[in-house]
C-alpha cells in the first residue's frame, strides 16, 4: 500500500468510527497504524515541567521550608515575598540563586531561570564546587553533615527542568573535598558586607 493510499486508508477508518458513534475508548485506531504510532511515541515523551513532590517535611521552621512549601502549592508571588524578605537567612548564597530559580519556574520563566541558575557556572571564582553539596549543612553538635530535604528536591526538581534530565538521576551530592568554599562563601554568614549581617 503506497503512503497516499495508507493516509486515505486512515483517514476513512477515522470517519465511519466518528459516523458511527463510537466511545472514546472504541474509537483508537487499529495499532500500527500512522495515527496510533504517533500517538503512542507523543506519550513516550519525558515531561520536565517544574513541580515537587510531597511528602515528609522537616518540622523546623525555617525559611527554606516556608519558601518550599509555597512553591509546592504554586504560591508563586509569596514565595517570591519569602524569599525577598528571607534571602540573607538562608544558609549559603548557592541557596539564594536555586530559590530564585525555583521562583521563576514556578511563574513560568523558564528563560529566565535558566540564566540565574547559571551564574553558579559562569562564577567559578564564587563558587568553585558548582551545584555539588548545595544541600549538604553542617550538623552543629554532632559535627556529622545532612542533607536539607526542601533545598536537595528543590534542586532535582529545578535541575531535572532546567537540564532536561529525569529528576530520578539528579542526587543531592556532597561537596568534593577538592573543591573547597571560595571566599565570597565562607564570609556570606559573617561578612559585614552580607546584607545578612548589616540588616
Amino acid at each position: 500500500m503506497t503512503t497516499p493510499t495508507r493516509r486515505l486508508g486512515t483517514l476513512l477508518t477515522a470517519a465511519a468510527l466518528l459516523l458511527a458513534g463510537c466511545s472514546q475508548a472504541d474509537c483508537t485506531p487499529p495499532a500500527g497504524t500512522p495515527t496510533a504510532v504517533a500517538s503512542a511515541q507523543a506519550s513516550k515523551k519525558p515531561n520536565y515541567g517544574f513541580g515537587l513532590p510531597g511528602g515528609d517535611r522537616s518540622v523546623d521552621a525555617n525559611v527554606e521550608n516556608a519558601i518550599y512549601d509555597e512553591l509546592d502549592g504554586d504560591h508563586c508571588t509569596k514565595a517570591q515575598e519569602l524569599l525577598d524578605e528571607n534571602y540573607k537567612y538562608l544558609a549559603e548564597p548557592r541557596d539564594v540563586i536555586l530559590f530564585q530559580a525555583g521562583v521563576l519556574l514556578c511563574r513560568g520563566k523558564t528563560s529566565d531561570a535558566q540564566k540565574i541558575w547559571n551564574l553558579v557556572a559562569q562564577h567559578k571564582d564564587r563558587y568553585p564546587a558548582g551545584w555539588a553539596g548545595v544541600s549538604w549543612r553542617t550538623g552543629e553538635s554532632s559535627g556529622k553533615g545532612y542533607s536539607s530535604w526542601h533545598v536537595c528536591e528543590l534542586f532535582r526538581s529545578v535541575s531535572s527542568t532546567l537540564n532536561r534530565k529525569s529528576r530520578d538521576s539528579i542526587r543531592c551530592a556532597v561537596r568534593k573535598s577538592d573543591a573547597q568554599p571560595s571566599a565570597y562563601e565562607e564570609n556570606w554568614l559573617t561578612s559585614p558586607d552580607n546584607p545578612r549581617e548589616a540588616s
